[in-house]
């Protein structure tokens, strides 16, 4: 699973409401580690194990723990920019009669205990593009399902994804995603020429099928993003919009107001296991 998917499936874990109270963890294992999700993934482990009974993660990120803690992706977190770098292996068991979907406020009580966080919430406007339906026929195919490994938006080598059983909201999401990667890339890389948060306003109910292609098409399918294509390769940049346009979706600028988590306080070290 490459970063994108893995970003996608880690956003994707709102886990339904939380039954009221303030459950907590039983016990919790914070340990600091140099793994990151790739180096987990590479070794044939799973970054994330959560169920009724324990919550495990590997390699993330501290500001990752925090997004998954809140439920929201990382445009919408704002926090020291160290937390991108330190990561930790949580192990947690959670007490008798609670279940996986108490986990993001476990997680919320255990930022608060053992890294000392406090944060407050904003609402800010800012620029986004809306996907909407063109004006043209819609070329999009209702999914038929299928296995549940393959579902999602994968690939992005070479400028070509894959997408099976994908809502309209799950692919705002992913060029959303391609947009935060964007602003944080080196002068001339970014890909697609996509620069703010996609918001769905399609008002389509199903799940789809598709494949897209966009940023820089045609280079190499492996290997890292900006590695040279083969002398015989021709590589074109396909603007975002232009791959939606081929469905009958378009995106339209816009303004619109977003909930911003800012983190004022935490600390760089737990506190001792």
């Amino acid at each position: 699973m490459r970063r994108a998917a893995l970003v996608s499936l880690f956003c994707g874990l709102t886990f339904g409401q939380a039954p009221t109270g303030k459950p907590a963890f039983e016990v919790v294992s914070i340990k600091r580690t140099t793994e990151t999700l790739p180096s987990v993934m590479q070794s044939g482990r799973k970054p994330m194990q959560i169920d009724d009974a324990q919550a495990i993660l590997r390699g993330f990120p501290l500001s990752m723990v925090v997004q998954m803690a809140y439920g929201l992706p990382d445009d919408q977190v704002t926090c020291p920019a160290w937390m991108a770098e330190e990561r930790f292996e949580i192990m947690a068991k959670l007490p008798a009669g609670s279940s996986r979907e108490q986990v993001p406020e476990m997680l919320r009580a255990m930022l608060a205990e053992r890294f000392k966080m406090t944060v407050h919430h904003e609402e800010r406007v800012r620029p986004v593009y809306l996907l909407v339906v063109g004006k043209g026929r819609l070329e999009l195919k209702e999914s038929a399902g299928g296995d549940p490994d393959r579902q999602g938006c994968n690939g992005g080598r070479g400028g070509h994804y894959d997408c099976r059983n994908v809502t309209m909201e799950e692919l705002a999401g992913v060029l959303s995603r391609t947009a935060a990667m964007n602003a944080m890339a080196p002068v001339g890389t970014a890909s697609g020429g996509l620069d703010r948060p996609v918001v769905d306003k399609t008002g389509l109910k199903g799940a789809y099928d598709f494949t897209m292609d966009y940023g820089r098409v045609g280079g190499p399918t492996g290997g890292r993003r900006g590695d040279a294509a083969p002398a015989d390769t021709v590589v074109t940049e396909v603007p975002v919009a232009e791959a939606v346009k081929a469905f009958g979706l378009a995106l339209e600028p816009a303004r619109q107001p977003f909930e911003i988590l800012v983190v004022d306080r935490i600390e760089r070290t737990p506190t001792a296991n």
